[in-house]
C-alpha cells in the first residue's frame, strides 16, 4: 500500500512530537479509565443512552462501549486516551440531551412548580397549560423520584412562560391565589430564581 505525501508529513509530525514529549516527560498516551467509566455509567443510568452520550461528546459508540462493557473476549478498557477521557468528563447533560421517553429525576421539576404555587399559580391553571399527557401526571409530580423528560420539558416552558407574572394578572380569582401563595409559604416552598 503506498501512502500519500500528506500521510508521510502526518507521520513524520506525529513521531517528532512524540519523541519531544517524551524528551519533555511529557508523554502520556494513556490515562486511567475509571472517571470517565463511572462518569458514563452516572449518564446512562440518569437516563442518557449510550448513542446519545456519543452524540454530544463526540465519543464513538463503539469506543464508549469498549470502556463500558468491553470488546468480547476483552473486559473494558482500563485505560484511554487522555483526548477522550476529557471529551466523556466534560459532558454535562442538559434537559434537552434526552430523549423525550427518558426517565430523570423529578427534583427541578417539583421545585418549578412549587415557585409557581409561589405566585399563587394553582395546579389545575397550571395543567390548562400544559400538553395533555403532561397534565395527567402533573399531580403525580411529587409523589414519585423520577418522570419522563417530555413532562420536565412542559413545565419548565411553562414555568418560563408564568415565573415572571402574578395569577392575579391573568384571571386567578385573588383569594384563591393568595390561598395558595400562603400555603407554599407555610410549606417552606422557596420562590421563582431562589
Amino acid at each position: 500500500m503506498s501512502r500519500t505525501e500528506a500521510q508521510r508529513a502526518a507521520k513524520t509530525h506525529n513521531q517528532r512530537r512524540r519523541r519531544r514529549l517524551m524528551a519533555y516527560g511529557q508523554w502520556q498516551p494513556m490515562v486511567d479509565a475509571e472517571p470517565a467509566r463511572q462518569h458514563a455509567l452516572r449518564l446512562q443510568a440518569g437516563g442518557l443512552s449510550i448513542a446519545a452520550q456519543a452524540a454530544n461528546t463526540g465519543v464513538p459508540v463503539p469506543t464508549l462501549c469498549g470502556l463500558l462493557y468491553g470488546k468480547n473476549p476483552y473486559p473494558p478498557s482500563k485505560r484511554i486516551r487522555p483526548e477522550t477521557a476529557a471529551a466523556i468528563l466534560s459532558f454535562t447533560p442538559t434537559l434537552d440531551d434526552y430523549p423525550a421517553g427518558a426517565r430523570i429525576d423529578a427534583t427541578g421539576t417539583v421545585r418549578r412548580i412549587r415557585a409557581l404555587a409561589h405566585l399563587g399559580w394553582t395546579s389545575p391553571t397550571i395543567n390548562d397549560r400544559l400538553p395533555c399527557s403532561a397534565a395527567r401526571t402533573i399531580e403525580q409530580v411529587g409523589r414519585s423520584p423520577k418522570l419522563t423528560v417530555q413532562v420536565a420539558r412542559s413545565v419548565r416552558a411553562v414555568y418560563r412562560e408564568l415565573s415572571n407574572v402574578a395569577a392575579e394578572e391573568t384571571g386567578v380569582t385573588p383569594w384563591i391565589a393568595q390561598r395558595r401563595r400562603n400555603y407554599a409559604i407555610a410549606q417552606g416552598w422557596a420562590p421563582p430564581a431562589a
